[in-house]
């Protein structure tokens, strides 16, 4: 959704998010038969700057979005750790990585 204006400026607005979905006349329906994820890439233990000691179950094959509070890790989780393992086969800053191959 891109949109500037207040609220109540979007609920009268001229496109899709504002005219249907964001003013209630219209109603996303539930995807069916949506699986639950059953593989995972789980960071453990992982401890560099502002994360401390924390396991991270990340879904594969499904579109992820690593989110949080300024300085809560996100950069360090994605970079630092993620990356850094997939490069040097390792979590330099994380006690385990399973699921990764």
């Amino acid at each position: 959704m891109v949109f500037q204006g207040t609220p109540a400026e979007l609920w009268k607005a001229a496109t899709a998010t504002g005219r249907e979905y964001f003013s209630l006349r219209k109603r996303l329906e539930p995807t069916e038969g949506r699986s639950f994820p059953d593989k995972f890439l789980t960071v453990k233990g992982a401890s560099l700057r502002n994360l401390k000691k924390i396991d991270v179950p990340i879904p594969l094959q499904r579109l992820t979005v690593i989110t949080g509070v300024s300085g809560s890790g996100k950069s360090t989780l994605v970079e630092d750790v993620l990356v850094a393992a997939w490069q040097m086969a390792r979590p330099p800053a994380a006690e385990a990585l399973k699921g990764l191959l």
